[in-house]
């Protein structure tokens, strides 16, 4: 598979946990740039997907990712969808590796991302189409 640049955007809360930090740290460790941006308040969210969608062009982009529980996923979609002149698409795709339960494994972060984790690092029984 071919390298990707990754944007997350992390919500504040999740920062300092040390599975989140590994989760991260084992994509790069694939070969895989992941450009971290993390909320400290209100209306972070907007204006970070705003520079994403600045950035897409630039920095070539590949995937931009909401990292966070339901509220971080929905303000994200929002913001991306509400700056693009209407009848546009995002630019690229849009997953969402929700943070919760408190835990988040490297190879559930990856296999989210559809990008390859070592087979190891899978949740048990969860084997990607693509690997079918």
């Amino acid at each position: 598979m071919d390298k990707q640049h990754l944007r997350l955007i992390l919500n504040g809360k999740s920062a300092g946990r040390s599975d989140v930090r590994a989760a991260v740290e084992a994509v790069r460790t694939m070969g895989h740039e992941v450009s971290v941006r993390v909320t400290f308040e209100a209306g972070d969210i907007t204006r970070l997907a705003r520079e994403a969608l600045r950035d897409y062009q630039d920095q070539k982009i590949d995937t931009l990712v909401s990292g966070g529980g339901d509220g971080t996923l929905h303000e994200v979609v929002d913001a991306v969808l509400h700056s693009l002149p209407e009848g546009e698409s995002p630019p690229s795709p849009l997953p969402c590796c929700r943070l919760a339960p408190p835990m988040i494994s490297r190879g559930t972060f990856a296999w989210t991302l559809q990008i390859s984790p070592p087979v190891s690092d899978l949740p048990p029984g969860q084997v990607p189409s693509r690997w079918i």
